[in-house]
């Protein structure tokens, strides 16, 4: 979204063995674009590190992420958005109809249910098949910026969309807003940071576009 405040992304990848010196998302031998499409260096085999110094992550069998997505939700309304425009919303056909002639006006850019919006949805239905509404309400918006309702990227919707069993969870970037939804698979290098990450390494159980895994990251907010 332009024109409003965001603060800095921050996403640096946990590092290997004793050293965790890397700067990018691990996962193989592979560079993974996180977020800021951030290069990545060479992963190692978990089995030569101890669990105290695995900067890479390792799952456990059976592990439930904290956050997954039973059912789709319904957004409300941001309560962090700009003044309406003194003249009010427009009524809109196509977000065309809301490019505004610049200032605050311009923030209420997406057409949303026949009304010019600073939010870019409300429920699912809203994004692209390929995207997923996120809420406003469940990241933080850091210093009283403005942060919108916003479609993000993902290959799920729900957990069943990932199979039976499945869990369709957020990736998360700065201050906690959302970089896109998806499937954890075997694959994955983490599920709770928690319990997978080495805390001096990473914080954060990051999606890595590229190789189809969540891996182990560092996820900061500035300010």
């Amino acid at each position: 979204m332009s024109g409003f405040k965001v603060d800095m992304l921050v996403l640096l990848a946990a590092g290997v063995a004793a050293g965790c010196s890397s700067s990018a998302p691990r996962d193989g031998n592979h560079s993974v674009p996180v977020a800021t499409n951030q290069d990545a260096s060479q992963d190692v085999q978990t089995d030569a590190v101890p669990p105290a110094a695995d900067c890479s992550g390792r799952t456990t069998a059976g592990e439930v992420p904290a956050e997954h997505r039973a059912a789709a939700m319904a957004c409300a309304p941001s309560t962090r958005s700009p003044a309406i425009p003194d003249a009010g919303l427009v009524s809109c056909t196509t977000s065309a109809d809301c490019t505004g002639d610049g200032g605050q006006s311009a923030l209420f850019a997406t057409c949303l249910h026949g009304t010019c919006s600073f939010d870019q949805c409300l429920v699912d239905a809203d994004c692209g098949a390929a995207e997923v509404c996120a809420c406003s309400s469940d990241y933080y918006g850091g210093n009283g910026a403005y942060h919108a309702n916003v479609c993000v990227p993902g290959n799920c919707h729900v957990d069943a969309d990932c199979g039976a069993g499945g869990y369709c969870s957020p990736s998360r970037g700065h201050c906690g807003s959302f970089q896109g939804f998806y499937c954890h698979t075997p694959n994955d290098r983490c599920v709770d940071p928690a319990r997978d990450c080495d805390p001096g390494c990473a914080n954060a159980c990051v999606y890595a576009p590229t190789t189809g895994a969540f891996v182990c990251g560092i996820s900061a907010c500035a300010g």
